[in-house]
């Protein structure tokens, strides 16, 4: 095995694993490691992805493995890792035949296009590591194309067909937009009925920016709803057994989520498209897209132009906000007459 240096790190060429004829990974630091020192580390490492290679091998390399192999090829960052872990988390470890563009669907369909796209590269990735014939296709979202939102026949059939543990946020999801992590992570420290508002910490936001939420009517009958029935978590999931009752934070209720859709004979729904709905509904109710930016926490306008669409009628409004004042009128005379709560026939 060869061990050396180069610039401020020892790297080692690995023969024979995963596949590859030649792994080439970094083992430590050139200020932290003698060249035997380095070379103990090298045959420690090549010890770990030894059985990795005889599954790659004998043919029988699962899922989970392939995307063990694609993390040991090379040094991997932490972003790289997170992907690995949450794809784990989501898609139990099943055989490579088994992992298809419908499971995809079904285990990662609720990311947005950009998030979606950049966990099928890592399994692509993966795939082709281990030499698997087959890769993922991108999902068929046209570029430009309308979000996917419930209309207003369509809410009436869902909402009486979730059940009453999960109602409740999924209702909140609509009064406010905020994203499935962010609503099954609430907690009542974040949250303040008296002043309207909910806080979305930096870490836990997708921009990375700390969000002070103001909450509609219909949020806070949400809230209050939910009050005394856990301590932390807003919106908790109770089990009963024999055993006792126990309450827990939700994560992803996959089987509850997707029942009630299939009940109200809703398709092509995912629960990411609440956010959508939020948005839409907001527009349609003549919401600003500047204000619909800031409430939605989106870095950018033009992340929101996709629901300029919604509101034909409240764009219209804002035509005749210029007039000829060679005829006596003002700026605005026929403009904007003002928006109005979009939830609030909900």
């Amino acid at each position: 095995m060869r061990v050396y240096a180069r610039g401020a790190h020892w790297y080692a060429d690995i023969r024979g694993v995963a596949g590859v004829e030649r792994t080439r990974r970094a083992v430590g630091a050139v200020s932290e490691f003698t060249q035997e020192q380095a070379t103990v580390e090298a045959y420690k490492l090549a010890a770990a992805l030894q059985p990795v290679a005889d599954a790659v091998a004998a043919g029988s390399v699962t899922f989970h493995t392939a995307l063990l192999v694609w993390l040991r090829l090379k040094t991997r960052g932490r972003t790289d890792k997170s992907v690995v872990r949450v794809i784990c988390e989501e898609w139990p470890d099943c055989p490579l035949e088994k992992v298809t563009n419908a499971q995809m669907a079904v285990r990662l369909g609720d990311l947005e296009d950009g998030t979606y796209d950049r966990y099928l590269s890592v399994i692509n990735a993966a795939l082709n590591a281990v030499d698997w014939p087959k890769r993922l296709t991108k999902r068929n979202t046209p570029r430009g194309s309308a979000p996917r939102y419930l209309s207003a026949e369509e809410w009436a059939r869902l909402k009486p067909a979730l059940p009453a543990h999960l109602l409740p946020a999924v209702e909140f999801a609509l009064a406010t937009g905020l994203r499935r992590a962010n609503v099954f992570g609430l907690e009542w420290p974040n949250v303040n009925i008296d002043n309207r508002t909910v806080t979305v910490w930096a870490q836990r936001a997708k921009g990375k920016r700390t969000l002070h939420l103001p909450l509609s009517d219909w949020a806070i009958a949400v809230l209050q709803g939910q009050v005394g029935k856990h301590e932390l978590v807003v919106f908790p999931y109770s089990r009963t057994t024999s055993r006792g009752t126990t309450h827990k934070a939700m994560i992803d209720p996959k089987t509850a989520w997707g029942a009630a859709l299939a009940t109200a004979g809703i398709n092509d729904f995912r629960w990411h498209d609440l956010r959508h709905t939020w948005a839409t509904w907001s527009v349609q109710a003549g919401m600003p897209l500047k204000v619909l930016q800031e409430l939605g926490g989106w870095a950018t306008l033009d992340m929101v132009l996709v629901y300029a669409h919604a509101a034909p009628s409240v764009l219209q409004g804002w035509a005749n906000a210029v007039s000829d004042p060679s005829k006596g009128h003002k700026l605005g005379d026929e403009g904007h007459k003002g928006a109005h709560d979009p939830l609030k026939a909900a």
